[in-house]
């Protein structure tokens, strides 16, 4: 199945790419996309801390993804 994978700021940096669309396997959850990742795009860096939105949602690393769903991956706001 396809799914659209978006990036921002220091993840955007990190992988290389804002936007990318990545065929995958049924049933893949959020938390398995998050640790290939890291282990491809992210240069040894955690995804701990990241905010993972899906269709514009919160998502917790259990939730199973589906065809055409949009993951947009955010930096945690920092600032003072």
């Amino acid at each position: 199945m396809k799914i659209r994978i978006r990036a921002f700021g220091l993840v955007k940096d990190l992988t290389g790419w804002d936007e990318k669309e990545e065929e995958v396997e049924d049933d893949l959850s959020v938390g398995e996309l998050m640790r290939r990742i890291e282990f491809y795009y992210m240069k040894g860096a955690r995804s701990e801390g990241l905010i993972v939105l899906v269709n514009g949602k919160r998502a917790p690393e259990n939730q199973a993804l589906k065809e055409g769903d949009e993951v947009a991956i955010i930096p945690p706001p920092s600032g003072g």
